[in-house]
């Protein structure tokens, strides 16, 4: 129960990710739209900043989702061949 309910968890994450780096990259193009505006300049930095972050985190987790679900394959491929009799 611990495993699916972390799993679930893990999946919201990665949504929740992908939802603030579509919005974050709507808002640089917003901001690279303004142009070299002195006051957009500074924002435009940090969101890419975050942006990268979030990236780099989001691959991190999609990738320990997959090996979760890979995992959980081969433990069920284990209890299948110890169920079977020679």
């Amino acid at each position: 129960m611990a495993a699916w309910t972390s799993k679930l968890r893990l999946r919201d994450l990665c949504h929740g990710l992908r939802l603030s780096l579509s919005k974050n990259r709507r808002l640089i193009a917003d901001l690279e739209a303004l142009g070299q505006r002195v006051d957009a300049i500074r924002p435009l930095g940090y969101l890419r900043e975050m942006v990268g972050r979030d990236s780099d985190t989001l691959g991190f987790l999609e990738q320990l989702l997959a090996r979760t679900e890979f995992g959980k394959r081969l433990k069920a491929g284990y209890a299948d061949d110890m169920d079977q009799p020679e």
